[in-house]
């Protein structure tokens, strides 16, 4: 055991990703258990996956969840209006609603309800 090596089996202290240069046992740059374990953190509704490969050597790494824009919120200016145009911003060829900011405390919950019931026209 050393400074460097502080485990008595020579492996890293730090979980991670496994070094392939450093580690004998390492199958991957990235090891897909490691990814995995990061992916499962990831929340989204839609149900849907994209898998990921490595660029290292294109194995399969993960499967990530996807998932959608439904709303923006435009934080840099206040809405005036007491019933505001509909206004919409496109991202990447997809359009989505927009809301400008509402000095209220009931702001978050408004948006909320939105999220959950649209609008109506």
């Amino acid at each position: 055991m050393s400074a460097s090596t502080p485990d008595p089996t020579g492996r890293p202290l730090a979980d991670g990703p496994h070094d392939p240069e450093h580690d004998p046992t390492a199958a991957y740059a990235l090891e897909p258990e490691y990814v995995e374990a990061l992916t499962r953190r990831i929340l989204a509704t839609s149900g849907e996956t994209a898998e990921v490969r490595s660029p290292i050597n294109g194995a399969p790494l993960a499967h990530i969840p996807q998932s959608t824009v439904a709303l923006a919120v435009d934080l840099d200016h206040t809405e005036t209006d007491r019933l505001p145009p509909q206004r919409s911003v496109t991202w990447l060829n997809v359009t989505v609603p927009l809301l400008h900011k509402v000095e209220s405390g009931h702001f978050a919950a408004a948006i909320l309800q939105y999220l959950r019931a649209g609008r109506r026209p």
